[in-house]
């Protein structure tokens, strides 16, 4: 099971971000989305900290960890690509999109080739 901290933080990081897109409408004025935004940017910081530091201590662990990230690095990729589809079928497709899946393929492909060397 995880620590409590990490569901913690994992809870508050994915609360500010539906803070942050104001699905209620709110019309936050700018102050309060500063506000967010350095929460999102400190908690953020926190949970990446807490998932590097993460160490198997047995081979079940270790499956389990890597089963997580798999299926976490799916999710990203296929939320990224459905939301290039979607913006480009409206034609107001956002670059950022593409280079943010470039990014993470790249970097999934390198770590696989570092690591295969390396290990």
């Amino acid at each position: 099971m995880k620590k409590m901290s990490e569901i913690i933080v994992a809870f508050v990081l994915i609360l500010i971000l539906f803070l942050k897109a104001d699905p209620f409408h709110f019309l936050m004025p700018d102050e309060l989305q500063m506000l967010l935004l350095c929460i999102l940017s400190a908690a953020f910081a926190l949970y990446s900290g807490i998932m590097f530091r993460e160490k198997p201590a047995d081979e079940r662990e270790s499956f389990h960890l890597a089963l997580a990230s798999r299926i976490g690095y799916l999710a990203g990729t296929i939320s990224i690509t459905v939301a290039i589809i979607i913006q480009d079928l409206m034609h107001q497709l956002d670059p950022v999109l593409l280079l943010i899946l470039g990014i993470m393929i790249v970097t999934k492909l390198v770590t696989l080739l570092i690591s295969k060397y390396r290990f």
